[in-house]
């Protein structure tokens, strides 16, 4: 058996620190001389969807029987029901178990399933994407609202047709932001005056997602 402790952000920006403080936390109480697997490198990548997560992915391919993934609470996961359902299956039938430290919430291999506790994760993860729904249409306003101050046009500037267009430290940014939070690629394009070919590329993900799957 072992432990595996996975943390996440949204953004670049943003740290892991305080994840990694409440697991170890727990940790320390629970499970001091067990061998723990740590998989933090998932900086910058949405909650709705665990597409494109490597150390996600690492996790998956890793973990086995009896292992016990910690996680700092959970919309560290994914803030999407359909998906969280179909992970937590996934979970159950390879008997690997789950533990969400703030929430208290938890599932170890050999236990019966709890009905109430599985409803509450199931709220929790609705409201997890309410959320982001939410910050999406604050940022839609703000985005409008800085048009509007400038005259209707992007705040950050456009381009003459037939010129190059520039990825300054403020659109890059930008990309990195809303491609956090879940938009797709061709709205991000849009909003920033890039073509999609330079989102991608700020984004690294050229090798991986050719622009013509988009």
């Amino acid at each position: 058996m072992m432990y595996r402790a996975y943390t996440r952000v949204s953004s670049e920006d943003q740290k892991t620190d305080g994840q990694k403080v409440t697991i170890n936390r727990w940790l320390r109480a629970n499970a001091e001389s067990e061998p723990v697997a740590w998989y933090d490198a998932d900086q910058g990548y949405s909650r709705l969807t665990v597409k494109d997560r490597p150390d996600w992915f690492r996790l998956m391919a890793e973990a086995e029987r009896g292992d016990v993934i910690v996680f700092a609470q959970l919309d560290r996961v994914v803030g999407d029901l359909l998906e969280y359902l179909r992970i937590r299956d996934d979970l159950k039938k390879r008997k690997i178990g789950y533990i969400f430290v703030r929430e208290g919430l938890s599932w170890i291999p050999g236990q019966e399933p709890d009905p109430f506790k599985e409803a509450l994760e199931e709220v929790l993860a609705v409201f997890g994407k309410l959320e982001t729904r939410i910050r999406r249409v604050r940022q839609r306003e703000g985005i409008e609202a800085a048009r509007q101050k400038n005259g209707g046009k992007c705040p950050w500037g456009g381009r003459e047709k037939g010129t190059a267009t520039k990825a300054t430290p403020e659109k890059v940014k930008a990309v990195k932001a809303m491609n956090a939070d879940g938009k797709p690629i061709a709205e991000i394009a849009r909003v920033v005056g890039l073509g999609r070919q330079s989102i991608y590329r700020i984004l690294g993900k050229w090798d991986r997602q050719p622009v013509a799957a988009e």
